[in-house]
């Protein structure tokens, strides 16, 4: 019985008392030495409260002499660390029992027990504890008893001393207790305090090693990407340049099938790399101009052949209310609808595919824009809507699957829709569709120069349309944007219906300006209504205008059934704006004139200048070679960057551009480009474009720091490669010298060799009819405002003013690319992008831009005159 109550209550003991979680040695050490310390002090003080309370000084030094021998065995190390505790422990608690003895036990001094007990428990350590716990217990029973006036201050403690002996120990113990129980709440806390550090010391641990592993895996990926675009840019390049030499019919099908193939794989590589960026949280969101509009039309250009080749109805359309011009990301939310509507066209059979943009709400600073994919395909159940936006998942994930793709699309478009700042919606039912939306919200600014002009609709105005189109979404698309243009629109669904339209409108003497056509419908097809209008002598007058899905009608046929011009869905909204703009223009033309159907695109030039081509592989210095002669380039090719500086240094007028490697042996396209630029000092800029595999924001930024101007991924895209050549290419025959100017052209076309012939045509079909148009304007206002234009781009060089000099040629560059002044905006161009990088130009090009400048302005004085425009009308 006895046992099990000890074993019981050692259990319950064990239960409340703290764990005996040993200290670190410094911080023993220090507590030590602190007791210690206060030890001594207790020697001097109570030697000043004996003499103060009427002791001798003999009974004073007796009563503090265990003190300072305690005091003095403290710091003996022989002795070990806790017999040195144990000591320091008593000399306390001898100085509380001097203090209540020469206090005659007043029970203020009672409290000095409490408080050194206290004290003692910062040591942590069982036996000091102990020590101190039992002999005050033991002072205040034995003294309590033996000498109970010296210890009790109180006559009821000298009648009963035991009694009172045993209360004051119980005192003790309790005390005692209280002091266990804060310590073994100080021991869990500093338990938790520890496990907390050592977990936070665990996340942070993980996190670096997540932050190395994802830098590992973007390192892997970069490196990979370049090591498989490398040879994938042969691959591409060479069945695209094999398609366009003479091939039997099985080797056309061949290598028509080796392009798609390696376009398969190039988008899988992408959107991979892509994912992992956004994985990683390396994707930075940029402000750019963006005309949704135009965005909105591009990305249903780019998918428009897979939508016509299974019979889709492609529908782009950009609400009028839109604002032009705001500030977004313009390539991701491009990326976004591209997934977004290729997918669509991908699992949609029949019927039509619609992306439009559309405001929500604006203010004077921001516009809400809702970007909207809708489709009439397949479909979604909701059991699948939750994990389509999971890399790698589709709604129909078996092995069997009809359609197939990666599945990262959607996954890579949530997120970059969440960068940006908003939610990718989905609403869909099986059968009946799916609807895609995300609302951004962006910045208005201003129309640059560059922008579109913004051209008067009053030739518009009032004038009456009909819609022909068996199609309701797009009749309601092609109502509401005539009708933005203050035009007037009436639907017919079939040919039968627009017929009736077109006859009782005559008859009521309010006849249609313009009926726009759609090629394919059922019963009457566009070319069969155009035939039936223009043979019906009452149906006379009205401009037909067809939309077809490219290559339906040729233009024998549009001129025999009277079609005013053809235009290719998916329709965009400036090309139907400016087709409108140009018939109501021909119409106070003379009768008989040509109908406005496209003219054929012109031929490349021949020779657009002389370019380095810096490539170690001989494959894609095969790619670049072929795709630049079809560009009209004639090239020179180097091995690495050695010869390139080398190639530069010995004829440094003799390129209008150079594509350069960034990766290559002896020295890479980084090292040669800064060499280029150390030697070319202020003297002259030879325009670099980077070529390179690697694929990551961070390598576009190494380029720029190099010195390079531009940059084109591979495998190499003809048509970027084209833009990058035109932006920055200026032609300079090879046996030119860079300072020697372009001959002027003839006075019958001034504009030949300076202004671009096409643009200047556009500008005169708009605005007033005096044969000039837009241009008489728009000339003297640019010839007026030039002197100063250029001014500030010089005072810009002059001054060392990088951000001036950028503004400056921004503003220059605009009004000159909208005056067809193309070498004037390269020009411009080069300048805006060295004041971008913070470079603040030299005064070679601003005098290759000063020569340019007088030969556009001397052209287009003579176009914009009296007698010219007399000539021209």
């Amino acid at each position: 019985m006895i046992h099990r109550l000890l074993v019981h209550g050692w259990s319950v003991l064990g239960s409340v008392l703290p764990r005996g979680r040993p200290l670190p040695l410094s911080a023993w050490t220090s507590r030590h030495k602190g007791l210690t310390v206060l030890l001594w002090l207790h020697v001097g003080g109570l030697f000043v409260v004996a003499l103060a309370r009427g002791y001798s000084p003999l009974h004073g030094v007796v009563d503090v002499s265990f003190l300072a021998a305690a005091a003095a065995l403290a710091p003996v190390q022989r002795l070990g660390r806790r017999v040195r505790s144990c000591v320091v422990t008593l000399g306390l608690l001898m100085s509380s029992a001097v203090l209540v003895h020469l206090t005659g036990g007043l029970i203020e001094s009672h409290f000095h027990f409490f408080v050194m007990v206290a004290v003692i428990t910062l040591y942590q350590d069982w036996v000091p504890f102990l020590v101190a716990v039992g002999f005050t217990a033991v002072h205040h029973g034995v003294m309590g008893i033996i000498a109970p006036a010296s210890v009790f201050n109180h006559p009821e403690a000298v009648r009963r001393p035991i009694l009172w002996g045993l209360i004051h120990a119980g005192y003790v113990l309790a005390a005692a207790a209280a002091n266990l129980y804060t310590w073994r709440l100080a021991e869990d806390e500093r338990g938790r305090t520890d496990e907390a550090r050592s977990a936070e010391q665990a996340v942070r641990a993980a996190r670096d090693d997540a932050l190395e592993l994802s830098r590992l895996k973007s390192q892997f990926l970069a490196t990979m990407s370049h090591e498989i675009r490398t040879p994938m840019n042969a691959v591409i390049g060479l069945s695209g340049l094999l398609l366009n030499t003479p091939l039997g019919e099985t080797q056309q099908r061949y290598a028509q099938g080796v392009k798609i193939a390696g376009d398969g794989l190039l988008t899988i590589i992408n959107d991979i790399l892509d994912y992992s960026k956004l994985e990683a949280g390396k994707v930075d969101i940029e402000s750019l101009e963006l005309d949704p509009g135009r965005l909105i039309e591009d990305v249903a250009g780019l998918v428009a052949p897979p939508a016509l080749a299974r019979g889709l109805e492609l529908i782009a359309y950009c609400h009028p209310d839109v604002p032009a011009g705001l500030r977004g990301d313009t390539n991701r939310i491009r990326q976004v609808l591209l997934n977004l509507v290729s997918n669509a066209i991908k699992f949609t059979s029949s019927g039509e595919v619609v992306v439009q943009a559309q405001l929500v709400s604006q203010d004077a600073a921001n516009a809400v824009i809702r970007f909207q994919v809708c489709d009439t395909g397949i479909g979604i159940a909701p059991e699948d809507k939750g994990r389509l936006f999971e890399p790698f998942a589709q709604a129909d994930a078996t092995t069997t699957r009809r359609y197939g793709g990666t599945g990262l699309g959607l996954a890579i478009s949530v997120r970059l829709v969440a960068a940006m700042g908003s939610i990718l919606e989905l609403v869909s039912e099986p059968g009946r569709g799916s609807t895609f939306s995300f609302d951004l919200t962006l910045v208005k600014a201003p129309l640059t120069e560059s922008a579109r002009i913004d051209v008067s609709q009053s030739s518009l105005a009032g004038l009456r349309a009909l819609v022909v189109d068996d199609n309701e979404t797009n009749r309601w698309i092609l109502s509401a944007q005539l009708q933005g243009w203050r035009m007037t629109a009436d639907l017919a669904e079939d040919a039968a219906v627009a017929l009736v339209f077109m006859r009782e409108a005559a008859a009521a003497g309010r006849p249609y300006a313009i009926a726009i056509l759609d090629m394919h419908m059922p019963g009457m097809d566009g070319v069969d209504l155009a035939r039936a209008i223009t043979t019906d002598p009452a149906l006379a007058g009205a401009r037909l205008v067809l939309l077809t899905s490219g290559g339906d009608v040729d233009a024998q046929t549009a001129a025999e059934v009277g079609l005013a011009a053809r235009l290719t869905k998916p329709l965009r909204q400036a090309e139907l704006q400016d087709l409108l703009l140009r018939l109501t223009a021909a119409d106070t033309a003379p009768s008989g004139s040509t109908p406005l159907i496209p003219a054929p695109r012109p031929a490349m030039e021949a020779d657009r200048g002389h370019v380095l081509v810096v490539e170690d592989n001989e494959f894609n210095q095969l790619v670049a070679e072929g795709l630049l002669a079809e560009l009209g380039f004639t090239v020179q090719i180097v091995g690495n960057g050695l010869q390139a500086v080398a190639a530069i240094e010995a004829a440094p007028a003799a390129y209008c551009a150079v594509l350069m490697d960034c990766h290559m042996p002896e020295m890479d396209g980084f090292q040669a480009t800064e060499e280029i630029r150390r030697r070319e000092g202020g003297r002259r800029h030879t325009p670099i474009i980077a070529m390179t595999a690697s694929a990551l924001a961070e390598d576009r930024d190494m380029c720029m720091t190099a010195g390079m101007d531009d940059f084109v991924a591979k495998p190499i895209d003809p048509n970027a490669l084209d833009e990058a050549l035109g932006r920055w290419s200026i032609r300079r025959p090879r046996s030119a010298s860079p300072d020697a100017a372009p001959v002027i052209g003839s006075r019958a076309a001034p504009e030949a060799a300076v202004l671009d012939a096409n643009r200047l045509q556009i500008l005169r079909s708009r605005g007033p009819a005096d044969g000039l148009g837009l241009l008489g304007k728009l000339g003297q206002v640019f010839l007026a405002s030039v002197p100063a234009q250029l001014r500030a781009v010089e005072q810009a060089v002059s001054n060392g003013d990088a951000g001036a000099l950028r503004q400056a040629a921004h503003q220059l560059k605009g009004a000159a690319a909208n005056l067809g002044a193309d070498s004037v905006a390269r020009l411009c161009a080069e300048l805006e992008s060295m004041g971008r990088a913070g470079n603040a130009g030299n005064a070679h090009i601003v005098d290759q831009l000063t020569e340019e400048l007088a030969r556009a302005t001397a052209a287009l004085a003579e176009l914009v005159s009296p007698a010219a425009a007399a000539t021209v009308d």
